[in-house]
């Protein structure tokens, strides 16, 4: 919209209600008595003077905050008598003036900063701005879309409000005195929702009153502008809210060693994506991707070695895989690749061109001058159809990158073919459980009920012993302190005896006490997880042990 047409608006609006002000104040019995009548005329003036200056109006934006402060009380908006002839003349003048204008002006060095800032991941920033002036909505809408943002406008957020907070702005710019819905039920609404906890918000007020800026810091705004404002400043301000979040957010959400996003990432994004499959039913794809014998590559060469086979994978899934593919590192050797709007058959064959090129791909570690090759080996599950939420869909794929490695890696594997009796027999493992609280008991028992799993429990270490006299188990898990014999001394017990001497050993503790840890590992425990633990990740280092066991 050209500047012109957005002067015209505004003269064209602010003088037909100037006009009504002017008929209403010449009626001063029932101007006294209806509420409702200045009300209306005190709203009219709050508006114009936030509006006016903003459009450059300088001169207008005084008369207006003048007529503001000739009402005693703004909450119930009462008029002196003895202040209606001045606000008559006041009124006047600024009907007059609107015939002179001057416009809002940014310099071109200040767009062309905002134009390269929306270049720099070649999609503009997504603004939204609510606001029930609709002359300065415009007003907005055409200066920051000169400076390359992606601009929607709202005026009236008791309508059509959660559809635009579902597009996911950048930055949030909303006033504070709205005629249905104020902007501070708006604020509390944006932030009861966990995935906008930190856009940015920036409130527009055209009332220096501290309390209404309290109360938005209060409620989650980031930044507060005082109606009139500069173009220059809003942007400016916009720049550095929406810089920050975006710094926050590749420090939280991105794995500092390889680039890539992290699990936090992955989890916010696969619940997205179901959300939209219960909506439409979607062809999305999980696959676990585990790099073949990679602790042989740190043991042999080093971890800077082992670090730098990482980050030249992550570097490969990149080059290799879509922008819409969302590509994480899951942990340790572990990457997860999401491939959205793509069947498994699909995926499948994409993924098998990617392990079988970078299976031909030669790494080199200048820490220690050696080239090597490397493989992976890869497990996948489809999103209503292996699972029907995030637990159960990584849990189905990581069974079929268990089958993969089981079946001598460098291979991809279904979740569809888990079903089969070659794998059931394979993956029958015995796991021994000890720990002396019996909720603890019953809370494994729930959460590894949907595994493959033969489960053994007992009461303490000596219950142990007891039981591998007849029973071989694939896995233990020790609880750290129990009664008659404690899970180290249980440890150092079984290593003792040859056929155990390489079987995984897990100790379950709510201690974090690095001494006690180092005397595990020392004692010959495999891993160490601490009480509370998640029941994806206790099944991950389970499956994860199995695998290496295989692998001796």
């Amino acid at each position: 919209m050209a500047r012109e047409t957005l002067e015209q608006l505004f003269r064209k609006k602010y003088y037909a209600q100037l006009i009504e002000v002017q008929s209403r104040l010449s009626q001063e019995e029932r101007l006294q008595t209806d509420v409702k009548w200045r009300e209306e005329i005190y709203r009219v003036l709050h508006s114009l003077k936030g509006t006016a200056g903003t459009l450059g109006f300088a001169n207008l934006t005084h008369m207006a905050e003048t007529g503001v402060l000739m009402f005693s009380e703004s909450h119930t908006y009462a008029l002196p008598s003895y202040m209606i002839a001045p606000l008559h003349t006041l009124i006047n003048e600024a009907i007059t003036y609107l015939r002179v204008a001057e416009h809002a002006h940014v310099s071109e060095d200040i767009l062309q900063e905002m134009r390269n800032f929306n270049a720099l991941d070649g999609k503009p920033k997504r603004i939204l701005v609510i606001d029930d002036d609709e002359i300065l909505l415009s007003s907005i809408h055409h200066m920051l879309s000169m400076g390359g943002f992606d601009v929607e406008v709202l005026s009236d957020p008791s309508h059509n409000l959660e559809e635009m907070l579902n597009r996911q702005p950048d930055c949030i710019i909303l006033d504070i005195m709205m005629p249905d819905t104020d902007g501070f039920y708006v604020m509390q609404h944006i932030r009861n929702d966990v995935q906008r906890e930190f856009t940015p918000v920036l409130m527009l007020t055209a009332r220096a009153d501290l309390t209404d800026k309290y109360k938005g810091f209060q409620l989650g705004a980031d930044e507060y502008l005082t109606k009139p404002f500069h173009f220059e400043e809003l942007m400016l301000r916009i720049k550095t809210l929406i810089s920050r979040v975006e710094k926050y957010r590749s420090l939280t959400l991105y794995d500092s060693l390889t680039g890539l996003h992290n699990r936090r990432y992955l989890l916010d994004r696969l619940q997205e994506l179901f959300i939209m499959h219960a909506r439409k039913p979607q062809n999305v794809t999980l696959s676990i991707i585990d790099l073949d014998f990679f602790k042989r590559v740190n043991d042999t060469y080093g971890h800077p070695c082992g670090d730098t086979v990482l980050k030249s994978f992550a570097s490969f899934l990149k080059e290799k895989l879509r922008e819409t593919d969302i590509i994480t590192r899951y942990g340790g050797e572990e990457f997860i690749v999401v491939l959205p709007d793509t069947p498994l058959e699909q995926a499948q064959i994409i993924l098998n061109r990617v392990r079988e090129d970078f299976s031909r791909t030669e790494i080199h570690c200048s820490c220690q001058n050696v080239s090597f090759f490397q493989t992976f080996s890869c497990g996948m599950a489809q999103i209503g159809i292996d699972g029907h939420d995030i637990t159960s869909l990584i849990e189905y794929a990581d069974k079929a990158l268990y089958l993969a490695k089981f079946k001598g890696r460098n291979r991809i594997c279904l979740a569809s073919e888990l079903g089969d009796d070659a794998t059931n027999g394979a993956a029958r493992k015995k796991v021994l459980i000890a720990d002396d609280d019996m909720i603890v008991q019953a809370i494994l028992k729930t959460q590894l009920a949907d595994t493959d799993w033969d489960l053994i429990f007992a009461k303490n270490g000596q219950e142990v012993l007891n039981i591998v006299t007849d029973v071989t188990p694939d896995l233990f898990i020790l609880d750290g302190m129990m009664p008659v014999l404690n899970g180290l001394e249980a440890c150092m017990t079984l290593r003792k005896q040859p056929r155990f001497a390489k079987t995984p050993i897990i100790m379950l503790t709510g201690r974090d006490a690095k001494e006690e840890i180092a005397q595990a590992l020392d004692t010959g425990v495999d891993d160490y997880v601490l009480k509370p633990f998640s029941a994806i990740e206790l099944k991950a280092r389970i499956n994860r042990l199995f695998v290496r066991t295989t692998s001796r």
